[in-house]
């Protein structure tokens, strides 16, 4: 579904419907995938802030920081018990 949206001219939308789809699902790594390609901070940090498993927010924390994206330690590592 991503894919198609490089050709049709609401692009954004198709890509929030997108997130909004594998958040429901629990899709977090594809929703943070799609979150990237959006390119904005509030929705990586929902899409991080949704998975509650350790393996999969490292993979989060891996995806955010090969794209050059740093969420705030103040919100995440302290309150959800996260180690540095």
């Amino acid at each position: 579904m991503t894919w198609r949206a490089l050709f049709i001219s609401p692009y954004a939308e198709v890509l929030k419907i997108a997130h909004t789809i594998f958040m429901k699902v629990g899709k977090y790594p594809d929703a943070m995938r799609v979150a990237l390609r959006m390119n904005t901070q509030e929705t990586m940090e929902e899409t991080f802030l949704a998975s509650t498993d350790k393996q999969e927010r490292r993979q989060l924390c891996y995806m955010l920081a090969r794209h050059g994206w740093a969420v705030h330690a103040e919100t995440c590592a302290c309150k959800h018990g996260i180690r540095r």
